[in-house]
């Protein structure tokens, strides 16, 4: 039966790119998505929290409440889903999102009144079980969120700066941890999830660092609208001016703000616009599940 259900649902999508013809989406319909994207992503980690809160024993977070927890139906995705064929770039993104969304669907479904059983090992065992369906869907998630990123910057969206937060929280969520717990003990989305700022992002990229001390081609390791940090061999110090150059060959000015073995963070002079191409999914490093 899977197998005949995976077969229709490849025609279904064979014919609609048939029927339909190709049409870009919108940029309004892609930074829609993201935002669905990201609160769906983030009520994943929130039910994930709560049934590792409950193998912890924490009272009060149940397999019901999990379940209530998981992201609503998806209105933005199921639109875009029946009013477009995609072309390349397009299609890896829906085709995550259709398996998280279908995933979420049967986690739900399997977790509905399954806490109809009495207290002991059985109960156990099943908050176990679906403890781990739900980590799986945070591995899930962080695909998703991964791939709607780079659909976005394909056409030039500027990063939405909360998707590093939100891949902490799935991480988190992920390896057993309750990111959405707080200090009485109730579920909660964190405060910092809310902030937009100055976050770190992890990138990979070389910048030629000069000072009038030292020179070198150091990695980028993490990036904020403000600084930068690296890796570096060159012989700076905490204080020096410096000069980078970054790989679309503008040259940006900053002072070492610290330097510690081999690392360095650079504060720059002037901060980032939130769309510099620096900050986008190009040159960052964001997990995805294999």
């Amino acid at each position: 039966m899977a197998v005949l259900g995976e077969i229709c649902v490849s025609l279904w999508h064979e014919a609609k790119r048939v029927v339909r013809p190709r049409r870009q989406l919108g940029e309004d319909d892609i930074r829609h998505l993201v935002q669905e994207t990201l609160s769906t992503a983030t009520m994943i980690a929130v039910a994930t929290t709560a049934l590792n809160a409950a193998v912890r024993g924490h009272t009060g977070h149940t397999i019901t409440i999990a379940a209530e927890s998981l992201p609503a139906e998806p209105r933005i995705f199921q639109r875009l889903n029946e009013e477009f064929a995609f072309g390349n770039e397009s299609a890896v993104a829906f085709d995550t999102l259709e398996r998280l969304y279908t995933a979420a669907e049967e986690a739900r479904e399997a977790m509905t009144n399954a806490e109809d059983v009495p207290a002991g090992r059985e109960r156990h065992m099943r908050i176990h079980r679906h403890k781990a369906v739900l980590q799986d869907l945070c591995g899930l998630a962080l695909s998703a969120v991964a791939d709607v990123e780079l659909l976005a910057a394909s056409v030039r969206i500027p990063p939405d700066l909360r998707i590093p937060n939100v891949a902490l929280l799935l991480k988190s969520a992920r390896d057993g941890g309750m990111p959405c717990l707080d200090a009485d003990g109730r579920l909660a989305t964190p405060e910092w999830l809310q902030r937009r700022g100055r976050q770190r992002w992890s990138v990979r990229f070389c910048v030629d660092v000069v000072s009038d001390r030292s020179a070198d081609v150091a990695t980028a390791l993490d990036i904020s609208t403000t600084g930068i940090g690296i890796a570096c061999f060159g012989s700076f110090r905490r204080g020096d001016l410096v000069s980078m150059r970054v790989p679309d060959g503008r040259v940006l000015q900053g002072i070492i703000a610290w330097r510690h073995l081999r690392r360095a963070g650079i504060k720059l002079d002037q901060p980032l616009e939130a769309s510099d191409p620096l900050l986008g999914a190009a040159y960052r490093v964001l997990e995805r599940a294999s």
